[in-house]
Parts: structure tokens; sequence; C-alpha cells
């Protein structure tokens, strides 16, 4: 779980720096348009609540045929306003076969505004504690 939580914390960050970036970008004299109160072309940090029944649909609808592994959407990570809408899923693959561990991927989707959905990417997550050697063990 810790794990977890220190993976969202950097998406976070990245979703917080790219937001600082697109700031900067608009007082150096570049307007970006704003639709709705989102600009155009940012990433919008999700509210960490459930996944909405929309947002599940676009998730089931891109997924669909993909076969060999099962992903479970946990959190909407972000969305982006494009030409439509692209979604950042956090979401947990069980490999299709027996005694098969889970792993943690980020499932970027995008919907045209027709409503027709596209999978761009499926990243997997490698969530590793990086080990201390002997001199930097930390002092009892």
């Amino acid at each position: 779980m810790r794990k977890l939580i220190s993976v969202l914390m950097a998406l976070m960050m990245v979703f917080g720096i790219a937001a600082a970036c697109a700031e900067d970008g608009a007082e150096l004299g570049e307007q970006a348009p704003v639709l709705g109160g989102e600009i155009v072309g940012g990433w919008a940090a999700a509210e960490v609540t459930e996944i909405t029944s929309d947002e599940l649909a676009v998730f089931d609808k891109a997924l669909e045929g993909l076969m060999g592994v099962n992903y479970e959407p946990v959190l909407l990570l972000g969305s982006q306003v494009v030409a439509g809408t692209n979604y950042a899923f956090l979401a947990k693959g069980t490999v299709v076969y027996p005694d098969a561990q889970p792993a943690w991927y980020i499932i970027y989707v995008w919907e045209n505004p027709q409503g027709e959905v596209e999978l761009l990417d499926i990243v997997n997550l490698t969530l590793s504690v990086p080990s201390l050697n002997a001199a930097e063990q930390p002092a009892e």
C-alpha cells in the first residue's frame, strides 16, 4: 500500500509540474485557451474518488477485445482536454493464468467528441524499493 501511495504522490507531482509549466508559459505571453475552467491541452488531476460510470464505460470500451490480462480500474489519475479527452487510469492487471501476480499499470485512453474511444498506451509500473548498501544504512 505504501508503494501505491508513493506512486500516486509521484504522479500528482508530475501533473503539478506540468500545470506549473503551463502557467509559466502563459506568463511569458503565450495565452493558453481555456475551456470550462480547464487549460486546453493541459492535464487536470482528478479528485481521488470512485470512477464514475461514464469514465468506467470509456475504460471498458477502450479495452474491449483485449485478451491475456484482466485490467481492473482503480483510480482516474487525470484527464486532458484535447480534440476530445485523454484519460489516465491507474489499474491493477493480472495475467490470465493460474497463480499470476497482479501488477500496476497506467492506462491512457482517448475519447473523441463523437464518443469513439481509442486505447493509447498501457504503461507497466515497476514498484521497487531502493536498497541501501552498508555505508548508507541509517545510524541506530
